[in-house]
């Protein structure tokens, strides 16, 4: 009997052994495929502040650039460039602004024209890296402009009622309100209703665009027999419990929308005769309590949760023993802010069940504070605004900020749907259309919380799914990350220009100080230069010989074509726009502001027109023809070859000219074999020769054509040493006619210009207590105020100083941010001007 105990426990210990290695193994297997994902999947976010949520036409729009990693919310460590994009109603790009956001601040405007149409457009903001993902990962803000060319109709009844001309979108929403037809839609909570276990499944309810609409009515069984009222609690959402069985379909009869009878029915997902649900609450201390449970016909044995946020994989934990239920506890010091992922794996590692869960824990970790030195202010009077924001012991949290005061008469903050906050940590990862996210986390609370979980429970994810990263193979990316300007392309035959050919390729600009980069491409002739920060345009020029791979060395063959890849932008998609809330009334004060503002500006501008008396003639400064490239400050002989008939090749002309003759006799007497060239092809016993500033060879002279020259400058002696040091003994120095391109000229040569880096504009603050004579204009801004760069001091305080203008009103205060930890906020005030 003893023996036979004993043997039942060695062989109940080795079963153990068994189960625990495979839940191991399990574990493992999860944690392993989400690394590999994220490996090369790293993600960031971006989000632009704007000074004000509307514009009228003649404005320029403010803009501050947040650019940060998908984990933690850190300063991104992939990207420094991000492209900018003013689209029009008809989702075309009509303005764009390349944008460095670097260790420094991002930031940037657009100045609307004065004749743009009323309408809907939209900013969109992306790095080159993000496109190799979904492109609704790119931040994308819908904005209306206002021309001040348009009339709006505005009536006001004895009652003081405003009505206006009535728009398509709101005539939609109109006739959805009256019990026209919607949609509603029910998400089970986990991802699918499971015979005999009880089941939150929550609902959506919208109208033809896609705006929420509240709605009641009953859920139905299969007999058509009342189970349960249903009816939304917000914005278009609610939820309703059920128990269901095998078989049964459940059926939603919807008998009022908006408050006006009507009579529409949905029906809800089958129900599955065996499977899991996974559930969640969040309890008092925040930690977040989890509950799977699985059918009759399943067990949890060897089921494997996975808890994972923005990018992270953070719990992976298996079932090791037979159950039917089990509770997993999620410590909330675990978790940052922002969507948490939970996933349960079958014991074959098929995800069965799924459910999102928002944690916001910053309320309770930071205190925000923005005070106004008082609450009126006089016209044009000094205005005293400090920032500062703390930890809850009271320490100062360095931050990155931007600051925005604008006139609330003018504009309407109820068309500022969304906030960093609620971009940052909500809709940039979600599908489908969030209604006024920001006000989730505006004076956040419990019951804010319930209904951003019913926004977990009726919105899809996007950013990545685990049935991608299971079946994930690793690819070369197709858009590179960029560390600032870069310069793509390829390098192929000279005659063929479809044959591939790798060489090594040479990056040149004369900057201060002057760029110059070589690198081998790969063998397919791709290359890649990246990393480049300037604001101002410059002229890159590209030298590539073939290189010969065996030897890893470059040869003097450059018999090759360089081709530069014009960037094309992403394609525009069609954008889910809800109807602004914007009334009439707001766009027409808009439009009056903006015309009185011109009617001044063209006053002032008319008041100080230039009059030119007669007798005095201003003649303009000499322009310099040569470029920007030229660096000797004088040559020995010029030869201006509009003086010339062109009868061949440079060579030709180098070799047969007397302005030449000084430093002809250092040259050899074969250009093509070059056998005293000194080796590498570039100097030639001491003669470089230049062309647009860019060093060429003997032989590339003998395919340059005189035609395509438009002067040459001789240089004798130590003066030629400035383009290089061993040109002791000349220099030839050509300059190309700007009516030809570089590349069409020489063999193994491109040219690129390129603009730079936006360079962002100064808003105009004036100081009303220094005297000026610019002050007598009538001062009309809407924009009262706008900084982009809030750095606080060492004590962590950020005092702003600026003055009133002349328009009278309410004032609204704002300043957005994200702290060093990642953590994004954003505090407002208000200020009165009279």
């Amino acid at each position: 009997m003893k023996k036979s105990i004993y043997l039942a426990m060695i062989l109940l210990a080795f079963v153990s052994l068994l189960i625990s290695s495979k839940s191991k193994l399990l574990e493992d297997k999860v944690a392993s495929t989400f690394l590999n994902y994220q490996k090369y999947n790293a993600q960031e976010k971006i989000y632009l502040h704007f000074d004000k949520p509307n514009y009228a036409s003649g404005e320029t729009v403010w803009f501050k650039v947040y650019l940060r990693n998908l984990n933690g919310l850190m300063r991104s460590n992939l990207s420094t460039t991000v492209y900018v994009e003013l689209i029009d109603a008809e989702r075309t790009v009509i303005d764009k602004r390349l944008i460095f956001a670097g260790d420094d601040f991002g930031a940037g405007d657009f100045k609307l024209k004065d004749d743009l149409s009323s309408g809907i457009y939209s900013v969109r903001a992306y790095t080159n890296w993000m496109r190799n993902f979904d492109q609704s990962l790119f931040f994308e803000k819908d904005i209306r402009v206002t021309s001040v060319g348009d009339k709006i109709a505005i009536e006001t009844s004895q009652k003081g009622s405003l009505s206006e001309e009535v728009n398509e979108e709101q005539q939609v929403a109109e006739e959805s309100s009256r019990g026209e037809k919607i949609d509603v839609q029910f998400f089970p909570e986990g991802g699918q209703m499971v015979n005999g276990l009880t089941c939150r499944v929550a609902f959506k309810a919208v109208g033809k665009d896609g705006s929420s609409v509240q709605v009641s009515g009953e859920l139905l069984d299969g007999k058509n027999e009342k189970v349960s009222d249903i009816k939304t609690v917000h914005s278009g959402m609610g939820n309703v419990f059920l128990l269901p069985k095998t078989g049964e379909e459940f059926t939603a009869l919807i008998t009022e929308v908006n408050g006006k009878p009507t009579s529409q029915r949905f029906t809800l997902p089958k129900v599955q005769q065996a499977g899991y649900t996974l559930t969640t609450r969040s309890k008092a201390n925040g930690d977040v309590l989890v509950q799977i449970r699985a059918s009759n016909n399943d067990d949890l044995l060897n089921t494997t949760l996975a808890v994972t946020q923005a990018g992270e994989l953070l719990i992976v934990k298996t079932v090791d023993e037979s159950k039917k239920a089990h509770n997993f506890n999620i410590p909330v010091r675990y978790l940052n802010d922002g969507i948490v992922q939970l996933t349960l794996f079958d014991d074959q590692l098929r995800p069965r069940s799924e459910r999102l869960v928002f944690v916001y824990q910053t309320p309770n970790q930071i205190n925000t504070s923005l005070q106004v030195s008082k609450d009126r202010f006089k016209k044009r009077s000094k205005i005293e605004v400090d920032v500062a924001i703390r930890d809850k012991e009271g320490n100062p949290l360095n931050f990155d900020g931007s600051l925005s005061v604008v006139n609330e008469e003018h504009v309407n903050l109820m068309d500022k749907k969304s906030n960093i906050v609620s971009q940052l940590l909500l809709t940039s990862d979600l599908k489908g259309k969030i209604e006024r996210p920001r006000e989730y986390f505006m004076d956040f609370s419990p019951d804010k919380a319930k209904r951003l979980d019913l926004v977990m429970l009726t919105n899809g994810w996007r950013r990545y799914s685990w049935q991608d990263m299971l079946v994930y193979e690793p690819k070369f990316p197709d858009f590179q990350i960029e560390k600032g300007i870069t310069f793509q392309g390829s390098t192929t035959g000279w005659v063929s220009t479809q044959k591939e050919v790798q060489t090594q390729i040479t990056a040149t600009a004369f900057a201060s100080p002057m760029i110059s980069d070589t690198l081998v491409t790969y063998a397919n002739g791709k290359f890649f230069f990246s990393g480049y920060v300037f604001f101002d345009t410059l002229d890159f020029y590209f030298q590539a010989r073939r290189f010969n791979a065996k030897k890893n060395t470059a040869t003097r063959a450059n018999n090759v074509s360089v081709n530069l890849e014009e960037k094309t932008p992403p394609q525009v998609e069609e954008l889910d726009i809800l109807p602004s809330s914007i009334s009439a009334e707001t766009i027409e004060k808009n439009r009056q502001a903006r015309i009185k503002a011109a009617k001044i500006d063209s006053a002032f501008a008319m008041a100080n027109r230039t009059i030119i008396l007669e007798g005095i003639v201003i003649e303009d400064e000499e322009i310099k023809e040569d470029e920007e490239w030229v660096i000797h400050s004088y040559a020995d002989q010029t030869l201006s070859m509009d003086d010339l008939i062109p009868t061949g090749t440079m060579w030709d002309l180098i070799s047969s000219r007397p302005e030449f003759i000084r430093i002809m006799r250092f040259l050899p007497r074969d250009p093509i074999l070059g056998d005293s060239s000194g080796g590498d092809g570039f100097v030639v016993n001491g003669i470089v020769f230049i062309l647009d500033g860019f060093e060429v060879s003997l032989d590339q002279l003998t395919s340059i054509q005189q035609s395509e020259i438009k002067k040459v400058d001789v240089l004798y002696d130590f003066e030629a040493t400035v383009y290089n040091s061993r040109a002791f003994n000349g220099a030839v120095v050509m300059f190309s006619d700007p009516n030809r391109s570089v590349e069409t000229i020489v063999k193994g040569i491109g040219s690129y210009t390129h603009p730079g880096f936006y360079n962002k504009k100064e808003f105009y603050s004036p100081n009303y207590d220094v005297p000026s004579k610019d002050h007598a204009k009538t001062d009309m801004r809407s924009t009262l105020y706008w900084n982009p760069n809030l750095k606080p001091s060492e004590d962590g305080q950020i005092k702003e100083v600026f003055h009133a203008n002349d328009v009278s009103g309410q004032y609204y205060v704002e300043v957005e941010g994200i702290t060093d930890g990642g953590k994004p906020f954003t505090v407002y005030s208000r200020l009165e001007v009279r």
